[in-house]
């Protein structure tokens, strides 16, 4: 005898889930490490990833910089 099934239960016709925002229950390993921001990564090509990442040191050094002048003036 088969189980019948309810509509729900068509996997024929049922989506992946989709990942919700940053910081969802769910999207962390055992480890702690954020899955979201892997699988977020890994969308884009390696060129795109060395861009972004150069954008970030680029603007981690105009920070630095600020830094710096703000403490170099005198009170």
């Amino acid at each position: 005898m088969t189980a019948m099934l309810s509509p729900d239960d068509d996997s024929s016709t049922s989506t992946p889930p989709t990942p919700g925002p940053f910081g969802t229950p769910g999207q962390y390993d055992k480890s702690g490490v954020d899955l979201s921001l892997i699988r977020a990564n890994m969308r884009v090509t390696p060129a795109e990833r060395a861009r972004r990442a150069e954008r970030a040191r680029r603007a981690a050094l105009r920070v630095q910089k600020i830094g710096r002048a703000a403490r170099a003036k005198p009170a």
